[in-house]
């Protein structure tokens, strides 16, 4: 009986130790419904993969990561209230900082599940996402084209940025290929 709670109690401090670095609100799932529905009702993204109807397959982790590197210089130009062309005028050591930022985030990998964006997926997917948290406000989403047979892919990526919990405020895109 005793090895019995002490293993529940060393698996309690275990778990509370692995999820200490979440990056989680009680408005989450509202924020990922609302990426979601933006998705499928812009004719932006349906005409970029080139399909009629947007279904998604969507992982049910969350990666905590940071800033994809391709999107920072818009990330922050956007934040600060600079335009990029001002971002990179910056000197290059202050640059160069946020970079390695960016770089050390993305090698460390911490991801937890979510429920609720399970619950989003559709029936026979034609692109899948990737959730990726980097604040409270701000969340990097990936999207990829799924094709029966293997080939090379294609798809976005994107920062999604909330003005308050739940509004979004500004999507930054990317393309990609691969």
């Amino acid at each position: 009986m005793k090895l019995l709670v002490l293993l529940s109690v060393f698996f309690f401090i275990f778990n509370q130790n692995l999820f200490s670095q979440e990056i989680k609100n009680e408005y989450e799932c509202i924020q990922y419904e609302k990426i979601i529905k933006e998705l499928k009702t812009d004719k932006e993204y349906k005409e970029y993969f080139n399909v009629r109807k947007l279904r998604l397959n969507i992982y049910d982790s969350i990666y905590i990561c940071g800033i994809d590197e391709y999107l920072l210089a818009d990330y922050y130009a956007y934040k600060w209230g600079i335009t990029k062309t001002d971002f990179f005028s910056l000197p290059g050591d202050s640059i160069g900082k946020y970079y390695k930022l960016a770089e050390k985030r993305n090698t460390s990998i911490e991801m937890y599940q979510n429920e609720c964006v399970s619950l989003l997926n559709d029936y026979r997917p034609n692109v899948s996402v990737i959730f990726s948290r980097i604040d409270t406000n701000t969340i990097q989403v990936g999207l990829e084209k799924i094709y029966r047979k293997p080939r090379h892919s294609f798809g976005l990526l994107l920062i999604v940025v909330f003005n308050n919990e739940t509004d979004i405020e500004k999507i930054i895109k990317t393309s990609w290929t691969e």
